[in-house]
C-alpha cells in the first residue's frame, strides 16, 4: 500500500481514478477524498508529504488548501508511517539515527541508490530527520537526497586533475560546488585515463584510491571513448574542458564551477 501511495503522490495530474485509489489506500470510509477536486488533492497532499517546515506546519497549510480536516490529514501521515518500518522495536520510533551515521561518514562519490532510496524514505516520513540530515550530512548528498529531478553527469577525471596541478583534494571541492549548482547532477561518473595513479602526487594516493573504488569511477584508456560512450548511453551532461572534437560529441558539455 505504501509504494502504490507513493505512486500517487509522485505523479502529476491527478484524475477521478487517483482519487478512487487514495480512497481505497486510505481506507476513507466517509469519502472526504471525494469532496475535493483532484488537482486540489493533489496540490494539497503533495504539500502534506514533501512541503517545507516542520509536519504541524505542513498539516495546517493542506488542510487550508482542501479544506479537509488537520486531523483526517494527520491520520493520513500515521498510516504512512506504519507501512514504512525500517528496524521499529514495539512502538519506539524509528531508528534512523544509524541512516544519518551513514549518510555523515559517506563521501560524496560514494551514494549508491540503496541508500538513496533509504534517506528519501526517511526523510518523507520524518521532518526530524530531514532537518538533521540538513544540518549534519555533506550538502552534496542533502542536494540529492532532497531533489526530485536529477541530471547523469560524467566528470574528465584526468583533465580535472591537470587543470588543478594534479590536486586530488580539489575533488572534494567539486562535489560541495555541485551541491550548490541549480541542477542537481546523479549519479557522478568519474573517468580516468588508466595510468591515472601514476601521475598523482604520493600526498593524493590514499583519496585517489578511495574514489577509484566508487562502482562510479572508472579507468579507461583512452579516458575520452568512455566518457563519451557513457555520455550517450546515460543521456549525461559531460564536464571537461576539452571539446571532444575527434568523437564529434554533440552533447551538453560544462566547466568545472570551482
Amino acid at each position: 500500500m505504501r509504494n502504490e501511495l507513493l505512486r500517487i503522490l509522485r505523479k502529476d495530474g491527478w484524475d477521478s481514478e487517483d482519487v478512487e485509489d487514495l480512497i481505497v489506500i486510505i481506507e476513507d470510509e466517509k469519502g472526504l477524498l471525494r469532496s475535493v477536486s483532484p488537482d486540489i488533492l493533489e496540490l494539497s497532499l503533495k504539500e502534506l508529504f514533501f512541503g517545507r517546515g516542520n509536519e504541524k506546519r505542513r498539516i495546517d497549510r493542506a488542510s487550508m488548501i482542501s479544506n479537509l480536516p488537520p486531523e483526517f490529514l494527520r491520520g493520513i501521515l500515521d498510516l504512512f508511517r506504519g507501512r514504512r518500518k525500517f528496524h521499529q522495536d514495539k512502538g519506539e520510533e524509528i531508528p534512523f539515527r544509524d541512516l544519518i551515521d551513514i549518510a555523515r561518514n559517506l563521501k560524496p562519490w560514494k551514494l549508491y541508490e540503496n541508500l538513496l532510496e533509504d534517506l528519501r524514505a526517511a526523510t518523507d516520513l520524518s521532518d526530524k530527520f530531514r532537518d538533521e540530515l540538513s544540518i549534519s550530512v555533506h550538502p552534496y548528498i542533502v542536494k540529492v537526497v532532497l531533489s526530485k529531478k536529477s541530471r547523469p553527469l560524467v566528470i574528465d577525471g584526468n583533465n580535472f586533475l591537470w587543470k588543478y596541478d594534479l590536486c586530488v583534494v580539489r575533488f572534494e571541492d567539486l562535489f560541495l560546488a555541485l551541491s550548490n549548482e541549480k541542477k542537481t547532477f546523479y549519479p557522478v561518473y568519474i573517468v580516468f585515463d588508466g595510468n591515472v595513479e601514476h601521475i598523482v602526487p604520493k600526498s593524493g594516493k590514499n583519496l585517489l584510491d578511495d574514489i577509484i573504488s566508487s562502482k562510479f569511477t572508472y579507468r579507461h584508456s583512452p579516458a575520452d571513448e568512455l566518457i563519451i560512450s557513457l555520455a550517450r548511453q546515460k543521456g549525461a551532461v559531460v564536464m571537461s574542458e576539452d571539446r571532444f572534437r575527434d568523437y564529434d560529441f554533440k552533447g551538453e558539455r560544462i566547466g568545472y564551477p570551482i
